[in-house]
């Protein structure tokens, strides 16, 4: 069942206890066993730094590294085993160079190349293939 289907489903019959569906699909994305929902999450981590870090002055958030431990925290609460790895472009576009506490997508992109060497390539989603 894909997002968009699963989303439509609990639209149109909601649970009786929003509790349970809430912790059926952290328990998703905490396994790693649904990888659109698990990003998602680290989408909606990414657009969470890219938002704030421009509305700093309105918040109670006093430093950028404020503002990267908060949303680490709320990554954990999305049910991300580890905080996502951004591209250190991104980083740079959101003026975060140099923060503590900022996953960087290098070893990320170490790994990819290392699959590639063996003959697999890897997919954004997580799926390989043999190249």
């Amino acid at each position: 069942m894909n997002v968009n289907t699963e989303m439509e489903s609990l639209l149109q019959n909601p649970p009786m206890d929003i509790n349970t569906a809430v912790d059926q699909a952290l328990d998703k994305v905490r396994q790693g066993n649904d990888i659109p929902m698990q990003s998602l999450s680290e989408q909606a981590y990414q657009s969470l730094l890219g938002y704030y870090v421009d509305k700093m002055k309105i918040t109670n958030l006093r430093s950028k590294e404020d503002l990267v431990y908060t949303a680490n925290r709320i990554s954990k609460c999305m049910g991300l085993p580890t905080v996502p790895h951004l591209s250190k472009d991104i980083v740079h576009k959101m003026g975060l160079t140099g923060t503590v506490g900022i996953m960087f997508a290098k070893e990320i992109e170490n790994n990819r190349k290392t699959h590639h060497k063996e003959g697999k390539v890897e997919h954004d989603d997580g799926r390989h293939r043999l190249g």
